[in-house]
């Protein structure tokens, strides 16, 4: 009689686990939503998340083909930037990261003298690369800067200031 014991009004483990992890399952997005919406509102800071990068992508590409009538097929700069455009463009460029050939051993860079590059950047970062890139590209055409709003509902977060030039093609 030590051993009888009572039926239980617990649920088997194997539901308890179950309902846990479906607990955890929903909670982690819905946390990660709220941080992203929420964030913006609590600190002014600019996130990656809200970069805008498409909204670049489609300006500068639209300027290029504008320009020149070819498509952008390399592209260099700041690291964040240069990787924007080249996965929102539909150019889809050859990236050079950080502007630097030796980065990027499958660029021939006979090819980019002949066609041209985009070299992109964010605001702050000219004067430390300017000299650097000259030597790889040539002479910069820089372009205006774009301002465009970051991707968040909160509108008092600083707009992102993104500055291009264009390297032309040489027949």
């Amino acid at each position: 009689s030590l051993w009888v014991s009572k039926p239980s009004d617990a649920p088997p483990p194997r539901r308890r686990f179950a309902a846990g992890a479906i607990d955890v399952l929903v909670a982690f997005p819905v946390l990660c939503a709220a941080v992203e919406i929420a964030e913006p509102f609590l600190r002014g800071r600019p996130k990656a998340a809200q970069f805008p990068g498409q909204a670049m992508a489609e300006a500068i590409t639209r300027a290029w083909r504008d320009r020149y009538g070819t498509p952008i097929v390399y592209a260099g700069g700041t690291e964040f930037a240069v990787n924007n455009l080249a996965v929102y463009s539909p150019d889809r460029p050859h990236v050079l990261p950080h502007g630097n050939p030796k980065l990027a051993p499958w660029v021939d860079m006979s090819d980019l003298a002949r066609r041209g590059a985009v070299v992109v950047w964010e605001e702050g970062h000219l004067r430390a690369r300017q000299e650097e890139w000259r030597a790889t590209f040539g002479p910069l055409n820089i372009e205006p800067p774009l301002v465009l709003a970051r991707q968040t509902w909160n509108k008092r977060v600083a707009p992102a200031h993104i500055f291009y030039a264009f390297v032309p093609p040489r027949p």
